[in-house]
């Protein structure tokens, strides 16, 4: 916080009132010089250092909501002071008011030309609020002003240690370096210590973040930061039982005061969420909200949470008081609008965005929220209405065509292919972009039954992803092999004992476009379902034993089939409880996650009582979907048809290799009789799942179907083109439709 002697001399009383309260000031005797600028305001209002200097004293004295108020009397009166901007903009960070102090320490950076104290008050707020690479551009620029502050070095390392996992910028190795050389002329800044044992425990090296973290709770036992951090540290490793206990170690330093204590929680809820325990860090939220006066902060960060759960109706209801009350701002609107719709209450969403929305100023993302909740209605000539006038706007024009094109009865103009094969071709825009283009435009060339126009279309796309998305067979073949483990079914039979009784999680598994989406949508009707969409709790699960063997160092058993019954049953627990946690009382969780196919071994060890159903179709029908589906980069086989082949074969092969391991319950959803005869498909499914009979499955698959009417024996209109798929499947290529399962 700046702390700059006073400059301004309107009258020379007050010149020598100014050059008292400094003085005073300077002394550390806040109460006198606090009188003295208060004397200065009532002879001159205007007297704008007074107002400057008071909210510094106020931020020294902790009362950051005192000190906001005399700077942004002052900001008011003298609003191009970059110096006066800066402290606000420190006090609003200190308030958690992040994006208000951005925009007053930006406009200071302007002001100012880049000066030192505005630029490390703005790269802190940018770190603040998890923009780490706004707050590494920053302090990069800072040491290019001042290449010899150790201080700045220290903290661009902090920065590029916050830098989330896959970031291209995040050098652990260099931050480590910059975060050592910090310490080593500031050994007391316990800020730096911290990041260095979080950095290198994201390193996987955790002995010596111990070190760092046993070092801070001798030195600073007493400092919130330490034991926040340390709680964190221990959730990343799995451990949530330690995690918690810093927690509450952390909560108890906070005592007394109710900010810091929410804020303790809030970075609790966080870890948590993470983890996957959303019902744990929900609760720790509901607390914080009762103890922070911060209350809308909290509703939408507990909307937020609930959302992320899959818990729409409740995430609804938290935000709701904040839309009647006026307090909503883009992040509430977004939440609730979003659970609405999740929740496929597309009425009373429509009714609210139309209610709140401006129609002459509406933002685009709202236009496309209008028209899904218009086309979850099956009003799709009101849905094209806005649809069409984003058709006009190029940033958005291609995702409005795929809008579109889900009205079974729209017929691409001329217009809007050319403008399509533009943007395809065009070699100025990002990959992602022509390939969308291309991607959209067979989709409605395939609904309009051109289906050589199509694949064509279809095959420029998978091009452009295939240049620029790396894939390994190799790499997945080696993974298959890692899951395979070589252990014969008699010991795992016996390990298998040691897994959680739990019967909550249903896995739905299968390759992408086999029907796993459809059968969790019938399944999420019923209201003992949970839907946790495509999870991460298995990897999540294969990153903690990493850490766990890492730990153990030499000796540590290869994989959980090699290690002792305790470490099983620890490790099965971790993992029943994170869906017990997400099921929220319901009695199941349904689990689409596309890794969980590699993932049987854990599945038939860790849940030999979880449900599984295989979702089955037709292998040249789900390769063909697969390649005209524009799959997220990280799902790299899904541009090339050998590679789709060679997936959908691995797949198999790993369900061959655990048949005889499982003792789960089992059964087989096979997509063309669900085709065929969907109530009597779904009732089996229900059965097989122990609930009880819901129409409302078969309404919301009857809602679905006519998406499927072409795509039963949907390869024979790309025979041609389909050797290499045939090729890479092998003998799964010809496999007769049979049960994995006998019935």
């Amino acid at each position: 916080m700046s702390t700059a002697k006073p400059t301004e001399a309107p009258r020379a009383d007050s010149d020598t009132l100014l050059a008292e309260a400094w003085a005073r000031q300077s002394r550390r005797d806040y109460d006198g010089a606090r009188a003295l600028y208060r004397d200065l305001i009532q002879q001159d209002p205007g007297c704008v250092e007074a107002r400057h200097q008071l909210g510094l004293i106020a931020v020294q004295q902790g009362q950051v909501a005192e000190a906001i108020e005399h700077l942004e009397a002052a900001v008011g009166a003298a609003p191009d002071d970059p110096d006066i901007r800066t402290s606000l903009g420190e006090a609003l960070t200190m308030s958690g008011r992040i994006s208000a102090a951005i925009e007053h320490l930006e406009t200071a950076r302007k002001l100012s030309d880049d000066d030192p104290d505005c630029l490390s008050a703005l790269g802190e707020a940018y770190y603040r609020c998890d923009r780490s690479t706004k707050a590494v551009a920053i302090y990069e620029r800072l040491l290019e002003l001042e290449p010899g502050s150790v201080e700045v070095r220290g903290r661009l390392g902090v920065a590029i240690a916050g830098l989330r996992r896959g970031h291209p910028a995040r050098d652990l190795d260099k931050a480590i370096g910059l975060l050592r050389e910090g310490l080593r002329a500031n050994p007391k800044v316990a800020a730096l210590r911290i990041s260095l044992a979080r950095a290198l425990g994201d390193c996987s090296r955790i002995d010596e973040a111990k070190a760092h973290f046993n070092e801070l709770k001798k030195t600073y036992p007493n400092d919130i930061a330490v034991w926040s951090n340390l709680a964190e540290f221990y959730l990343l490793l799995g451990e949530a039982d330690a995690g918690n206990e810093y927690y509450q170690r952390a909560l108890k330093l906070a005592e007394g005061n109710p900010d810091y204590e929410a804020r303790v929680m809030d970075r609790a809820a966080d870890g948590f969420l993470a983890m996957g325990k959303a019902k744990t860090a929900i609760d720790y939220l509901k607390v914080a909200r009762k103890k922070s006066n911060r209350g809308a902060y909290f509703d939408i960060k507990l909307g937020a949470a609930y959302l992320l759960a899959g818990w729409k109706e409740a995430a609804v209801e938290s935000i709701l008081p904040l839309i009647e009350s006026g307090e909503a701002d883009d992040d509430a609107f977004m939440i609730y609008s979003n659970a609405l719709m999740r929740a496929r209450r597309y009425e009373t969403a429509l009714e609210y965005l139309l209610r709140v929305a401006d129609p002459a100023a509406l933002r685009w993302r709202t236009h496309f929220m209008i028209a899904e909740c218009y086309q979850g209605l099956n009003r799709f000539a009101e849905a094209k209405r806005y649809l069409d006038e984003l058709t006009a706007k190029e940033e958005c024009f291609i995702e409005a065509y795929g809008f579109l094109i889900r009205d079974p009865d729209y017929e691409l103009d001329g217009i809007g292919r050319e403008q399509l094969k533009r943007w395809g071709m065009d070699q100025s825009l990002n990959f992602e972009t022509r390939a969308n283009a291309w991607f959209t435009l067979g989709r409605a060339l395939r609904g309009e039954a051109k289906f050589k126009r199509s694949y064509r279309c279809f095959q420029n796309g998978n091009q452009i992803k295939r240049a620029n998305v790396k894939y390994d067979v190799k790499y997945m073949d080696e993974m298959a092999a890692g899951a395979a483990w070589d252990v014969t079914p008699a010991a795992f039979a016996s390990l298998r004992r040691h897994g959680a009784e739990t019967a909550t999680p249903i896995f739905i598994l299968g390759i992408p476009r086999s029907g796993k989406s459809t059968l969790e949508a019938i399944l999420a009707e019923h209201p003992e379902v949970h839907c946790l969409d495509e999870a991460e709790f298995l990897p999540r699960l294969k990153r903690d034993f990493t850490t766990y063997k890492q730990r153990q160092g030499e000796g540590a058993p290869e994989n959980l089939a090699a290690a002792q019954p305790k470490v099983v049953k620890a490790f099965a627990k971790r993992l029943a409880d994170r869906y017990i946690s997400i099921a929220n009382g319901k009695a199941h969780v349904t689990d689409t996650g596309p890794g969980n196919d590699l993932s049987l071994g854990l599945i038939a060890l860790l849940l030999p009582r979880a449900r599984l159903i295989f979702c089955q179709r037709d292998p040249l029908d789900v390769g063909v979907e697969c390649y005209f589906k524009n799959f997220h980069s990280k799902l790299g086989y899904g541009f090339d048809l050998a590679e789709i082949g060679h997936f959908y074969r691995t797949c198999m092969e790993q369900r061959e290799h655990w048949r005889p391991y499982f003792a789960n319950p089992m059964t087989v959803m096979q997509f063309e009789d669900l085709m065929s005869d969907p109530e009597r498909e779904i009732r089996r499914i229900y059965d097989f799942c122990g609930l009880d009979w819901r129409p409302e499955g078969l309404d919301s698959w009857l809602e679905r179907k006519k998406i499927y009417t072409d795509s039963v024996g949907l390869h024979r209109h790309f025979e041609a083109h389909l050797e290499p798929l045939i090729e890479a499947l092998g003998p799964y290529a010809t496999t007769p439709r049979q049960r994995f399962i006998d019935q």
